[in-house]
């Protein structure tokens, strides 16, 4: 978990929540240039991060104060 937020990664996918004010949720398309559903709103129910297809190992995540990284085999990825 980062400052006010979680990641967590299933069989379905990577999933966040918490608060997103600098798009750490990694959910939306924001000023800050993260990726997904075009907005920068709290959510307080797993959202699942829609980058990242079900094919792509994930090796590991980690997060910050306002942002995670995710290594796969591909390489390393930051939101």
């Amino acid at each position: 978990c980062g400052y006010e937020f979680c990641i967590a990664i299933t069989k379905q996918g990577i999933f966040s929540w918490g608060n997103n004010d600098f798009g750490q949720l990694g959910i939306g398309n924001n000023d800050y240039g993260q990726l997904g559903i075009g907005n920068n709103k709290a959510k307080n129910k797993p959202q699942k991060i829609q980058f990242f297809s079900n094919d792509v190992e994930i090796t590991s995540i980690s997060c910050g104060w306002n942002f995670f990284i995710v290594v796969t085999k591909m390489g390393v990825f930051s939101c």
